[in-house]
């Protein structure tokens, strides 16, 4: 009996692409944070001070900022996912 080999399709590669695309984008734009928990957590501890003082000051173009750093440290400390954001 002849045995076939499965074919990666055009979608497939497109996908691997987008996905692999994506990780490196992730990766560039993260590489300032720290990648483990150990160090993951005083750098999201700093994240709130700043972010409470920019509440303060009513600073919102900082607020932004610091959340989305929160938001990038998230998916970087998980593998691309943000988890669960309240």
């Amino acid at each position: 009996m002849r045995e076939f080999k499965t074919q990666i399709g055009f979608d497939d590669l497109l996908a691997d692409a987008d996905r692999s695309n994506w990780e490196h984008r992730l990766d560039r734009e993260t590489a300032h944070l720290p990648s483990s928990m150990d160090e993951g957590i005083p750098h999201f501890r700093a994240l709130i001070e700043r972010h409470h003082e920019a509440m303060m000051k009513g600073d919102v173009e900082a607020v932004m900022t610091i959340r989305e750093e929160g938001s990038k440290l998230a998916r970087r400390l998980n593998g691309g996912d943000t988890g669960f954001l309240a």
